[in-house]
Order: C-alpha cells, then structure tokens, then sequence
C-alpha cells in the first residue's frame, strides 16, 4: 500500500466498523421489538375473552358519535435514522 493512501484507507475502515457497529445494534433493537410482540401475543391469549360484541349495547345510538377530532399540540419528530448516516 502507497503512503498517501493511508488516510484514505483509514478513514474508510473506520467508515465501517462504524456501520457494522449501527447495522449490529439495529439487528438487536430488532430482536427485542420481535421478542416484545411475541412476549404481548402470549399474554393476551392468556386472557379472558370479553364474549360478543351483539350482548352489548352495540350498535351504538344513530347520533353517537355527535362529535370528535385529535389534537396535537406540541408534536417534535426527530429522524435519528436520517442523522446517523448522514455521518457516513
């Protein structure tokens, strides 16, 4: 290897490790999440059923509902995703 390449070669290894580093991380954060929705399904089948919906007092009344919306106030969305391969 040439000396003025070094840095080059330096730079990309680091570049790299780096994302193998985030890649590694993401595989983990997605064994969790997987492991969190599995861990859920176990417990609400574990559950009682609620019986039929036709029991109830469904459907509801012609007029309900008579109103309703969302409110957001506030709202801050940070895409960290976006941020950390920007750094590559």
């Amino acid at each position: 290897m040439h000396q003025q390449h070094a840095p080059e070669t330096c730079t990309r290894t680091h570049n790299t490790s780096q994302l193998l580093t985030w890649l590694g991380s993401l595989q983990a954060t997605d064994l969790e999440v997987n492991m969190n929705a599995v861990e859920r399904m176990v417990e609400y089948t574990s559950q009682p059923t609620e019986g039929s919906a036709q029991k109830s007092a469904w459907p509801p009344p012609r007029d309900w509902p008579h109103a309703g919306g969302i409110v957001i106030d506030n709202l801050q969305v940070v895409l960290l995703l976006l941020q950390l391969l920007s750094s590559f």
